[in-house]
Protein backbone atom coordinates (compact mmCIF):
# COMPACT_ATOMS: atom_id res chain seq x y z
CA UNK A 1 0.00 0.00 0.00
CA UNK A 2 1.33 3.39 -1.04
CA UNK A 3 2.29 5.64 1.86
CA UNK A 4 0.16 8.79 1.99
CA UNK A 5 1.80 11.98 3.19
CA UNK A 6 0.10 15.20 4.24
CA UNK A 7 1.43 18.76 3.88
CA UNK A 8 0.04 19.55 7.34
CA UNK A 9 1.24 17.49 10.29
CA UNK A 10 -1.43 15.26 11.80
CA UNK A 11 -0.96 13.08 14.87
CA UNK A 12 -1.69 9.45 14.12
CA UNK A 13 -3.47 7.52 16.89
CA UNK A 14 -5.03 4.11 17.39
CA UNK A 15 -8.70 4.33 16.46
CA UNK A 16 -10.89 4.14 19.58
CA UNK A 17 -13.35 1.47 18.44
CA UNK A 18 -15.70 2.05 21.36
CA UNK A 19 -16.74 5.48 20.10
CA UNK A 20 -19.48 7.59 18.56
CA UNK A 21 -18.82 7.74 14.81
CA UNK A 22 -20.23 10.05 12.12
CA UNK A 23 -19.72 9.64 8.37
CA UNK A 24 -20.09 12.99 6.58
CA UNK A 25 -20.39 13.34 2.82
CA UNK A 26 -21.99 15.07 -0.15
CA UNK A 27 -20.52 18.08 -1.96
CA UNK A 28 -18.39 21.09 -0.95
CA UNK A 29 -20.49 22.23 2.01
CA UNK A 30 -19.73 18.83 3.58
CA UNK A 31 -16.05 19.36 2.80
CA UNK A 32 -13.40 21.80 3.95
CA UNK A 33 -15.00 24.95 2.57
CA UNK A 34 -15.56 27.06 5.72
CA UNK A 35 -13.58 30.32 5.92
CA UNK A 36 -11.89 31.17 8.14
CA UNK A 37 -11.05 27.95 9.99
CA UNK A 38 -12.37 27.47 13.51
CA UNK A 39 -10.28 28.92 16.32
CA UNK A 40 -12.11 26.91 18.98
CA UNK A 41 -10.16 24.64 21.32
CA UNK A 42 -10.48 21.05 20.16
CA UNK A 43 -11.44 18.49 22.83
CA UNK A 44 -9.07 15.60 23.51
CA UNK A 45 -11.77 13.01 22.74
CA UNK A 46 -12.19 14.15 19.13
CA UNK A 47 -10.66 12.15 16.24
CA UNK A 48 -10.91 11.74 12.47
CA UNK A 49 -10.63 8.63 10.33
CA UNK A 50 -8.94 8.86 6.94
CA UNK A 51 -10.48 6.28 4.62
CA UNK A 52 -7.49 6.50 2.24
CA UNK A 53 -4.71 5.55 4.66
CA UNK A 54 -7.17 3.65 6.90
CA UNK A 55 -5.78 5.43 9.95
CA UNK A 56 -7.13 7.60 12.72
CA UNK A 57 -5.70 11.00 13.62
CA UNK A 58 -6.29 13.59 16.26
CA UNK A 59 -8.92 15.99 14.98
CA UNK A 60 -7.47 18.91 13.06
CA UNK A 61 -8.66 21.13 10.21
CA UNK A 62 -8.57 20.80 7.28
CA UNK A 63 -10.02 17.32 7.67
CA UNK A 64 -8.40 14.47 5.76
CA UNK A 65 -10.35 12.49 3.15
CA UNK A 66 -12.55 15.25 1.76
CA UNK A 67 -12.02 18.17 -0.61
CA UNK A 68 -10.95 21.74 0.22
CA UNK A 69 -8.37 23.25 2.55
CA UNK A 70 -10.55 25.35 4.87
CA UNK A 71 -12.61 24.60 7.95
CA UNK A 72 -15.52 22.20 8.21
CA UNK A 73 -19.10 22.60 9.44
CA UNK A 74 -18.91 19.28 11.29
CA UNK A 75 -16.24 20.71 13.62
CA UNK A 76 -18.89 22.75 15.43
CA UNK A 77 -21.18 19.73 15.73
CA UNK A 78 -18.36 17.50 16.97
CA UNK A 79 -17.19 19.96 19.62
CA UNK A 80 -20.73 20.27 20.99
CA UNK A 81 -21.22 16.49 20.94
CA UNK A 82 -17.94 15.98 22.78
CA UNK A 83 -19.29 17.65 25.89
CA UNK A 84 -22.40 15.44 25.88
CA UNK A 85 -21.08 12.02 24.88
CA UNK A 86 -18.78 10.39 27.39
CA UNK A 87 -16.78 8.45 24.84
CA UNK A 88 -14.45 9.30 21.95
CA UNK A 89 -15.98 10.82 18.80
CA UNK A 90 -14.69 9.93 15.32
CA UNK A 91 -15.58 11.98 12.26
CA UNK A 92 -15.27 10.24 8.88
CA UNK A 93 -15.40 12.84 6.07
CA UNK A 94 -15.49 11.87 2.39
CA UNK A 95 -17.47 14.50 0.44
CA UNK A 96 -16.51 15.71 -3.05
CA UNK A 97 -16.85 19.36 -4.00
CA UNK A 98 -19.14 20.14 -6.94
CA UNK A 99 -20.57 16.62 -7.09
CA UNK A 100 -24.05 15.62 -8.23
CA UNK A 101 -26.24 12.99 -6.62
CA UNK A 102 -26.24 11.33 -10.06
CA UNK A 103 -22.45 10.84 -9.81
CA UNK A 104 -22.82 9.31 -6.34
CA UNK A 105 -25.54 6.93 -7.54
CA UNK A 106 -24.47 6.03 -11.08
CA UNK A 107 -21.06 7.57 -11.86
CA UNK A 108 -17.47 7.46 -10.65
CA UNK A 109 -18.42 8.52 -7.14
CA UNK A 110 -20.44 5.32 -6.78
CA UNK A 111 -17.08 3.49 -6.84
CA UNK A 112 -15.64 6.08 -4.43
CA UNK A 113 -18.58 5.49 -2.08
CA UNK A 114 -18.03 1.71 -2.20
CA UNK A 115 -14.31 2.06 -1.48
CA UNK A 116 -14.88 4.38 1.47
CA UNK A 117 -17.52 2.12 3.02
CA UNK A 118 -15.33 -0.98 2.54
CA UNK A 119 -12.37 0.73 4.19
CA UNK A 120 -14.48 1.91 7.13
CA UNK A 121 -15.77 -1.62 7.64
CA UNK A 122 -12.30 -3.18 7.29
CA UNK A 123 -11.11 -1.09 10.23
CA UNK A 124 -14.05 -2.45 12.30
CA UNK A 125 -15.60 0.99 12.57
CA UNK A 126 -19.38 1.12 12.62
CA UNK A 127 -20.77 4.67 12.21
CA UNK A 128 -23.96 5.30 14.12
CA UNK A 129 -24.73 8.32 11.93
CA UNK A 130 -24.20 9.27 8.29
CA UNK A 131 -24.87 12.89 7.31
CA UNK A 132 -25.57 13.73 3.66
CA UNK A 133 -25.22 17.37 2.55
CA UNK A 134 -25.64 17.72 -1.21
CA UNK A 135 -27.98 19.22 -3.79
CA UNK A 136 -26.52 22.58 -4.72
CA UNK A 137 -25.16 21.15 -8.01
CA UNK A 138 -28.45 19.58 -9.02
CA UNK A 139 -30.61 22.49 -10.17
CA UNK A 140 -32.51 21.29 -13.21
CA UNK A 141 -33.09 17.67 -12.26
CA UNK A 142 -36.53 16.42 -11.30
CA UNK A 143 -37.80 15.35 -7.89
CA UNK A 144 -37.97 11.73 -9.08
CA UNK A 145 -34.44 11.78 -10.52
CA UNK A 146 -33.04 13.12 -7.27
CA UNK A 147 -35.08 10.83 -5.04
CA UNK A 148 -34.23 7.69 -7.03
CA UNK A 149 -30.51 8.51 -7.01
CA UNK A 150 -30.36 9.37 -3.32
CA UNK A 151 -32.25 6.17 -2.52
CA UNK A 152 -29.40 4.24 -4.17
CA UNK A 153 -26.83 6.14 -2.06
CA UNK A 154 -28.83 5.46 1.10
CA UNK A 155 -29.40 1.79 0.31
CA UNK A 156 -25.70 1.22 -0.37
CA UNK A 157 -24.76 2.89 2.93
CA UNK A 158 -27.30 0.74 4.78
CA UNK A 159 -26.07 -2.39 3.01
CA UNK A 160 -22.71 -1.91 4.73
CA UNK A 161 -24.08 -0.46 7.99
CA UNK A 162 -27.71 -1.59 8.40
CA UNK A 163 -28.17 -0.09 11.86
CA UNK A 164 -26.91 3.36 10.99
CA UNK A 165 -29.10 6.47 11.04
CA UNK A 166 -29.05 8.65 7.93
CA UNK A 167 -29.42 12.43 8.14
CA UNK A 168 -30.36 14.40 5.01
CA UNK A 169 -29.89 18.15 4.81
CA UNK A 170 -32.25 20.17 2.65
CA UNK A 171 -29.57 21.78 0.50
CA UNK A 172 -29.99 23.45 -2.89
CA UNK A 173 -28.68 27.04 -2.60
CA UNK A 174 -25.38 28.26 -4.04
CA UNK A 175 -25.55 31.72 -5.61
CA UNK A 176 -29.14 30.93 -6.56
CA UNK A 177 -32.63 30.31 -5.22
CA UNK A 178 -33.98 27.11 -3.73
CA UNK A 179 -34.65 24.34 -6.25
CA UNK A 180 -37.92 22.83 -5.09
CA UNK A 181 -37.73 19.50 -6.99
CA UNK A 182 -34.49 18.60 -5.18
CA UNK A 183 -35.85 19.78 -1.81
CA UNK A 184 -38.96 17.65 -2.35
CA UNK A 185 -36.81 14.68 -3.37
CA UNK A 186 -34.79 15.06 -0.17
CA UNK A 187 -37.99 15.27 1.90
CA UNK A 188 -39.39 12.18 0.19
CA UNK A 189 -36.30 10.15 1.13
CA UNK A 190 -36.64 11.29 4.75
CA UNK A 191 -40.32 10.36 4.86
CA UNK A 192 -40.01 6.98 3.13
CA UNK A 193 -37.07 5.44 4.99
CA UNK A 194 -36.73 4.23 8.57
CA UNK A 195 -34.04 5.74 10.78
CA UNK A 196 -33.73 8.66 8.36
CA UNK A 197 -34.12 12.26 9.47
CA UNK A 198 -33.73 15.87 8.36
CA UNK A 199 -30.38 17.02 9.71
CA UNK A 200 -30.90 20.69 8.78
CA UNK A 201 -32.66 23.00 6.35
CA UNK A 202 -29.45 24.62 5.19
CA UNK A 203 -31.22 26.65 2.48
CA UNK A 204 -32.66 28.87 5.21
CA UNK A 205 -29.18 29.84 6.43
CA UNK A 206 -28.49 32.21 3.59
CA UNK A 207 -27.09 35.73 3.52
CA UNK A 208 -23.66 37.37 3.30
CA UNK A 209 -23.21 37.02 7.06
CA UNK A 210 -23.62 33.24 6.93
CA UNK A 211 -22.10 32.51 3.48
CA UNK A 212 -19.01 34.49 2.52
CA UNK A 213 -19.55 33.92 -1.23
CA UNK A 214 -23.32 33.26 -1.08
CA UNK A 215 -22.56 29.55 -1.38
CA UNK A 216 -20.09 28.32 1.27
CA UNK A 217 -20.44 28.87 4.99
CA UNK A 218 -18.56 31.45 7.00
CA UNK A 219 -17.56 30.76 10.60
CA UNK A 220 -20.91 32.15 11.72
CA UNK A 221 -22.89 30.11 9.20
CA UNK A 222 -20.93 26.96 10.04
CA UNK A 223 -21.60 27.46 13.73
CA UNK A 224 -25.32 27.92 13.05
CA UNK A 225 -25.74 24.85 10.86
CA UNK A 226 -23.34 22.84 13.05
CA UNK A 227 -25.60 23.53 16.03
CA UNK A 228 -28.65 22.46 14.01
CA UNK A 229 -26.87 19.21 13.10
CA UNK A 230 -26.19 18.68 16.80
CA UNK A 231 -29.85 19.18 17.75
CA UNK A 232 -31.08 16.80 15.04
CA UNK A 233 -28.58 14.11 16.04
CA UNK A 234 -29.42 14.59 19.72
CA UNK A 235 -33.17 14.35 19.11
CA UNK A 236 -32.90 11.34 16.84
CA UNK A 237 -30.44 9.17 18.73
CA UNK A 238 -31.50 10.02 22.32
CA UNK A 239 -27.98 9.86 23.78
Amino acid sequence: QKKISFPIKYKEVKCPLSSFQIGYFGQSNSGNSVKPNSTLDLPSNLFQYDWQSRKCYKYKEPLIGTTGDGGNVITYTAIKLSSKIKKPIIIIPFGKGGSSVLEWAYGNLAFHHDLVLKNIKKYDLNPQIFLWHQGESDHGISQKQYKDALQIVLDKTRNYFPKSHFGVALATRCNNYEWQPVREGQKEIIQNNKNTFMSADSDKIYNKKFRYDFCHFSNLGAQKIGNIYYESIKNFTNF
